[in-house]
């Protein structure tokens, strides 16, 4: 799983250098749970592995509702999962969540938080939707080939991860 744990570090990195978010992560959908396996910013290390129920949180609700969601300011949002946060150790005051599908399932989210300036939510759909796909044929690759080859699978849409970044940069520079 380390080389599809690079691939959603390069997805969070792609994302918070879009949009200059101060942190970013990635949750998956692990047996009805949403699992946060990829964390960049101020006391990201200690999100990796943190569960919550899908529907908790602004990323529960990407994730339930299949709905990208951009809040400039969450302190009175009643979805803001603020005992996660401050247990954390840091209080975002924006939030945007994008959630990882495919046309058959929502697979995780990508949230960033305290994002600079305009958010660009299609552009952060298209990344998440790359980002879905890949996650969804490295699992079924995996169930079907067993560990060993799945890693190899997932260390090839790595390289791929990479490239998207290099594509969604040369797309803002060309727009911006």
């Amino acid at each position: 799983m380390d080389d599809l744990r690079r691939l959603l570090d390069s997805v969070v990195a792609t994302a918070q250098h879009v949009t200059s978010a101060r942190a970013g992560s990635v949750a998956l959908v692990e047996g009805g749970e949403l699992v946060f396996r990829s964390a960049t910013g101020p006391q990201g290390h200690a999100l990796i592995g943190v569960r919550l129920p899908i529907g908790s949180g602004i990323a529960g609700y990407a994730v339930s509702s299949g709905q990208a969601i951009a809040l400039d300011d969450v302190r009175e949002d009643p979805r803001f999962a603020r005992d996660l946060a401050e247990s954390l150790g840091y209080v975002p005051r924006g939030i945007v969540a994008v959630p990882l599908d495919t046309d058959d399932e929502v697979v995780g989210v990508l949230e960033l938080l305290d994002p600079a300036g305009e958010v660009e939510l299609d552009v952060l759909s298209l990344l998440a939707r790359q980002a879905a796909l890949s996650i969804t044929l490295a699992r079924a690759f995996g169930a079907l080939t067993g560990d060993t080859e799945a890693a190899e699978l997932a260390k090839r849409l790595s390289r791929l991860g990479d490239r998207e970044r290099l594509l969604v940069r040369a797309f803002l520079d060309y727009v911006g």
